[in-house]
């Protein structure tokens, strides 16, 4: 079933992004913040995003990776509360793997390795759908050019929020098409 309100949560121990969508169109945006006690915040301030939008769905990273244990325990502390909160609420949910949203939503050849898709290349595509200004202040490289940013900027919490919200809609359409 293809919802039409989305609240999309780039979740961290620290500064988490959060995007709402309607109807793919970009309505908010931020990011928050959970320290100190980052589970008792986060959970509040995803509780109030969800009372403020009424999502009809809620959908996050599926957070697989090769951090070190402290960080893996956070996060999965972190996606277990956002399971939690979405359960309590009777809420549907998705959790989507990070490369398969930046392959999905990324139109151009990745700037990576071996033309793998980044986060800036993400941030980018997001910018250009959604006229935002790429903020500048600190160093970082692109095919293209030098952009004055760095990847654990929080800007890319707010870019990859919105990408995971745009993938809703863009895998939801997907499927809905080839049950026709």
């Amino acid at each position: 079933m293809l919802w039409t309100k989305v609240l999309a949560i780039d979740q961290s121990s620290t500064t988490s992004g959060y995007a709402f969508l309607e109807d793919k169109e970009l309505v908010k945006y931020g990011t928050f913040y959970s320290r100190p006690n980052y589970a008792i915040k986060f959970s509040n301030k995803v509780k109030r995003l969800i009372d403020y939008f009424k999502p009809d769905i809620v959908v996050w990273e599926d957070l697989k990776g090769n951090r070190n244990v402290r960080t893996v325990r956070m996060l999965a502390e972190v996606t277990g509360i956002l399971r939690l909160i979405c359960e309590e609420k009777n809420m549907e949910y998705r959790e989507y793997i990070p490369i398969s949203v930046k392959a999905k939503v990324v139109k151009k050849k990745g700037s990576g390795d071996r033309g793998r898709k980044t986060k800036m290349d993400l941030a980018e595509e997001i910018c250009a759908l959604y006229g935002i200004t790429l903020p500048s202040g600190v160093f970082g490289k692109t095919k293209t050019g030098l952009i004055k940013i760095r990847e654990q900027h929080e800007f890319f919490n707010i870019t990859d929020a919105i990408a995971l919200g745009l993938y809703y809609f863009l895998m939801e359409e997907k499927t809905l098409v080839s049950l026709s």
